[in-house]
């Protein structure tokens, strides 16, 4: 009954709507810069593969089981945490502990 998936958490503590700006880095292709999210003020967004959207509205493929590496920035103060649940052979979840950018 369980799937696994991936996030990224962002908190916008601010009063303000956060623009954010996702870079995905990967060992054997070129980044994906710029990808597009926005998280309204003082609320979270749980965002999931490919997080945010190109200038032109699609969307990268982020494969299952590829490394990368994630870059965000941020218009105002955001905290960060990203989160990954496996399921497969056995279940398995792990996290990182909330980071903030300024």
């Amino acid at each position: 009954p369980f799937e696994g998936h991936e996030s990224l958490l962002i908190f916008n503590v601010s009063g303000h709507d956060a623009d954010v700006l996702i870079d995905l880095y990967w060992t054997d292709r070129a980044p994906e810069l710029g990808l597009h999210a926005t998280v309204g003020a003082q609320r979270i967004a749980c965002l999931h593969p490919p997080y945010g959207t190109r200038d032109d509205g699609t969307a990268p493929e982020v494969p299952v089981r590829e490394q990368y590496a994630i870059r965000v920035r941020a218009s105002v103060p955001v905290v960060c945490q990203y989160g990954r649940i496996e399921c497969r052979p056995s279940f398995g979840m792990y996290t990182t502990m909330g980071w903030a950018s300024a």
